[in-house]
């Protein structure tokens, strides 16, 4: 899976990616689909497997326990997961390439919107999936029954269950996962290679002025390499216990980070390099410390209880008897009984309450740490002066909050920096002499300046306060784009 997966991202890039990934996702739908259908079916209707998960504590939408040890509970989604789905969505490199390959900005954001349509309904159809093989296993948990041996193993074993005697259906559940996998592993792929292409080779090879095609085959080699490191390290995986909750604590524990970068230099005028690098680093430290606790120390939580009154060997399991999960499943008659609800670990190390908080809040705590040893270094090491900074570099946060406000009431949250302004407030050279593009600044070698000196007319504009930013840097685009 591995070598096919970087074989055609090494040999069709960006747009072989995209194009299967659209075909994977529908894989992905399908499998889901199969699944929740006949294991409904099976467990008697929908309303049944509703009802059983109800009765065994399966169901809870609204848990308000402000303690950031709760595992999932309604702060630790919605206002923890905020921080995980911006990284993964808003500053993850994976993302941002697709963003930029739309041909306009309002492509981009329909990309989006549909991204979080999709996302919904995978995300709802792995919920009922969970509610389905509960349904299905209420009264005879497979992994207590010695039949599984780890959690992930649910869902191929309810397909084995339910539709191994169907033709075809464990193949399509099997090419299922293996669409989610390489559509992930893929776009990680592209964009590592991108990354490494623009960021570190064509600067150091800028002046010996390489061809195209020459940077395309460093970017496929690129990829074989990183495909080859993703294939060795791949075994590490199984260690990582639950696949959602190690992927989603990665991203967390990367991405926060890199988030906070972002909203350091988005947000707060004052801090400069030094102070986005250190933040930056600290952060990094802080969060990685912080995920490899709570994988070396796992924090014992509340699991609701399970059961294996209701398992027979000869009738339950007899359609998995494959070797694929298990050698032989164990006879449970003499184990007939009803666990209460117990944690996941039977004891608590001696640290583990230091990496106690939810796996969810990774992020939040990457953010945090990076603004704030930022800012704190920025301001030791000389801030930046809000008055001087491009004012496109500085997201207008309160304006856009507090747009109700009046002007005079919203200028002091903009800590100087000059939004909506005029020109000569923070670009003053221009003017003092009349507007013409220099041709060492533009990227094309011929530069018709004649065609600029007719156009130097426009020079005034430069002297009059009352013309906007904005407007004077379109018509520097268009001199630009026209040349």
């Amino acid at each position: 899976m591995g070598i096919v997966c970087t074989f055609y991202t090494a040999i069709g890039g960006m747009k072989a990616v995209m194009w299967t990934d659209t075909f994977q996702v529908c894989v992905m739908v399908a499998g889901f689909l199969a699944v929740i259908i006949q294991g409904t079916l099976v467990a008697g209707g929908w309303s049944n497997v509703w009802e059983t998960a109800r009765q065994g504590q399966r169901l809870e939408f609204f848990n308000w326990d402000p303690d950031p040890k709760v595992r999932h509970s309604t702060w630790t989604v919605w206002v923890g997961g905020i921080f995980t789905w911006t990284a993964i969505y808003g500053v993850n490199q994976a993302q941002v390439q697709r963003y930029c390959s739309c041909s306009s900005l309002r492509k981009a954001q329909l990309a989006l919107y549909l991204n979080i349509l999709g996302l919904g309904v995978i995300v709802t159809l792995a919920c009922m999936s969970g509610l389905v093989i509960y349904a299905r296993y209420h009264d005879c948990d497979p992994r207590l029954a010695g039949s599984i041996f780890n959690n992930d193993q649910l869902m191929p074993y309810l397909t084995l269950d339910v539709l191994g005697h169907l033709p075809g259906m464990p193949g399509l559940f099997t090419a299922a996962v293996f669409s989610a996998s390489i559509s992930t592993m893929s776009s990680g792929l592209n964009a590592l290679a991108a990354v490494t292409l623009e960021d570190f080779i064509k600067p150091l090879t800028r002046k010996k002025e390489w061809t195209d095609l020459r940077y395309t085959v460093i970017s496929k080699v690129l990829v074989f390499i990183y495909g080859s490191l993703m294939i060795m390290m791949s075994y590490m995986a199984s260690f990582l216990g639950s696949i959602i909750q190690a992927g989603l604590s990665i991203f967390g524990t990367i991405g926060g980070p890199i988030l906070g970068i972002f909203v350091l230099g988005m947000l707060f005028p004052c801090a400069n390099g030094k102070g986005g690098f250190a933040g930056l680093f600290c952060s990094l430290i802080i969060s990685m410390w912080l995920g490899f606790g709570q994988f070396v120390h796992p924090y014992p939580r509340w699991k609701p209880p399970v059961s294996i009154a209701g398992c027979n060997h000869g009738n339950r399991t007899g359609n998995v008897t494959s070797g694929l999960l298990a050698d032989e499943l164990p006879t449970v008659a003499a184990f007939n009984f009803t666990t209460p609800a117990v944690p996941d670990s039977d004891a608590s190390s001696p640290g583990s309450e230091i990496y106690g908080m939810s796996y969810m809040w990774n992020g939040g705590v990457g953010v945090l740490s990076c603004v704030v040893i930022g800012l704190a270094v920025s301001f030791i090491t000389g801030a930046q002066d809000p008055e001087k900074i491009d004012p496109k570099l500085i997201s207008p946060f309160f304006d856009q909050l507090c747009c109700c406000l009046p002007a005079r009431a919203r200028k002091p949250l903009r800590c100087g920096v000059k939004h909506g302004e005029t020109v000569s407030d923070f670009l003053p050279n221009m003017t003092s002499t009349p507007y013409k593009r220099r041709p060492w600044d533009l990227d094309d070698d011929d530069v018709d300046m004649k065609r600029l000196s007719r156009d130097s007319r426009s020079s005034d504009r430069c002297h009059d306060n009352s013309v906007p930013v904005q407007e004077l840097k379109n018509e520097m685009v268009y001199y630009h784009t026209s040349v």
